[in-house]
């Protein structure tokens, strides 16, 4: 998992440093506002297009339809949950990793991909794995891969209406409102809120 969670920060910096070179070329070229808008949304589709693929060049994934990866009451689960849904059956995976953990990845759902850990599975009864596997599967039913993919693309958009007018003086309060409004959502969020 070392590895894992080091090529992760390492693509999130690299990820990070390509976006603020191409911003401040825009910058430096003196692009306006609309052409710094239309950068965020580009630079967040090519994520979405091309997020899945480097999910499965950095994690070494044991697909189940290669051979048995989990369980075939945990795979029986999911079909017979799946069928009740009205949705695809994902791709399931397991990576050999004692660290219990699951996650699902896709575009849309009909190309959505479950995976969990070898540690998930036995630490976790039958049951706790189903309970697990069925909230991947509502993330995959709730079309979650293209609502955190928008989520992440408001607070770009914010930054780049902030980076762009803060030096335009009739501009300055909205730029600076978008700052403020950036600075406050890590406060907003209550302790209490859940997370997935």
């Amino acid at each position: 998992m070392k590895f894992l969670t080091r090529s992760i920060l390492i693509l999130l910096a690299l990820y990070g440093l390509v976006f603020a070179i191409g911003d401040l070329y825009l910058a430096q070229v003196g692009i306006p506002l609309w052409g710094a808008i239309a950068f965020a949304v580009v630079f967040i589709g090519i994520q979405y297009l091309i997020g899945p693929w480097l999910v499965e060049k950095v994690v070494e994934i044991q697909w189940d339809d290669l051979y048995p990866a989990i369980p075939a009451r945990n795979r029986e689960f999911i079909e017979k949950l799946c069928a009740e849904r009205g949705l695809k059956v994902p791709r399931i995976g397991v990576i050999p990793s004692g660290t219990p953990n699951a996650f699902s990845f896709g575009h849309v759902p009909g190309d959505s991909r479950v995976v969990v850990t070898s540690g998930l599975v036995d630490v976790l009864t039958v049951d706790e794995a189903n309970a697990v596997l069925a909230h991947e599967i509502g993330h995959i039913e709730h079309w979650d891969f293209a609502v955190m993919t928008m989520a992440g693309l408001a607070p770009l958009l914010l930054y780049q209406v902030y980076a762009f007018t803060r030096n335009i003086s009739s501009f300055r309060a909205l730029a600076y409102g978008a700052y403020l409004y950036l600075l406050g959502q890590p406060i907003r969020r209550s302790p209490s809120e859940p997370h997935s």
